[in-house]
């Protein structure tokens, strides 16, 4: 379980994903937040720029990759190079708006197609009417063991494809 980003739903996430056996690794490039103090339970963490810690990263297809980062651009490039591993399992925070809006800008960037898009859980986790960050924490290690267990989580992922686009 790879974590981008160590606030308060990304602490709880790698938190949870611990206590169910989960090797976690969390992502963040703010050492106040990135540091064995508070997050105790991580089997590593890495306080450096998304994209190269990504790249140190061996993702294969048992991975699951979590964005809960406190920018819309660190979502925006861990999106980018999260959807160049074989990671099992993607998903992005943020509402609806802010997907849509990370969406469309990678796809006029080129940076990624909408075939690749569509392997992501955006907005993140499962429906629960969620509010506090463990509750959402919940729903996200929720929606992640779905994926593993059953192959499509039970709630239908904001998937914007072409026509959302126009």
């Amino acid at each position: 379980l790879v974590v981008i980003g160590a606030g308060h739903v990304g602490r709880c996430v790698a938190q949870l994903g611990s206590l169910i056996g989960f090797e976690v690794i969390v992502i963040d490039d703010r050492i106040e937040f990135a540091n064995k103090e508070r997050l105790p339970f991580a089997d590593a963490i890495i306080c450096d720029d998304v994209t190269s810690a990504i790249s140190q990263l061996k993702i294969d297809e048992d991975t699951a990759i979590v964005i809960v980062a406190y920018s819309h651009e660190i979502d925006a490039k861990a999106l980018s190079v999260a959807l160049r591993t074989n990671a099992s399992y993607i998903g992005m925070m943020g509402s609806k708006r802010k997907v849509k809006h990370i969406f469309e800008s990678l796809l006029s960037s080129n940076s990624v197609d909408e075939k690749k898009l569509s392997r992501v859980r955006a907005p993140i986790g499962l429906e629960i009417g969620a509010v506090t960050p463990m509750e959402i924490a919940i729903s996200i290690i929720a929606e992640v063991i779905a994926s593993y267990r059953v192959g499509n989580p039970m709630k239908a992922s904001l998937n914007l494809v072409a026509h959302d686009h126009k």
